[in-house]
């Protein structure tokens, strides 16, 4: 699960896929929250710390990627 496959586009590692799939499935993402952090931790079996940091790695190459595409090509040159 630790290799970088290409979702939509987005090389993400097998862990951030699963933490991202598993948080949207089980309503971390809502308002309000359907699972905490520890939660949803223990959900995918690793720390609340590791959690956290595969979480926040993949938004970030998720959210990078789709704002690209939707970027004027005159803000992309930075």
């Amino acid at each position: 699960m630790d290799g970088v496959e290409p979702t939509d586009g987005v090389p993400l590692t097998g862990i951030e896929r699963e933490v991202l799939y598993t948080a949207v499935d089980e309503g971390y993402f809502g308002v309000p929250r359907r699972i905490s952090t520890v939660e949803l931790a223990e959900a995918v079996g690793v720390s609340t710390t590791a959690l956290t940091e595969h979480l926040r790695r993949g938004m970030t190459k998720v959210l990078r990627e789709k704002m690209q595409e939707e970027r004027p090509s005159s803000r992309t040159e930075r």
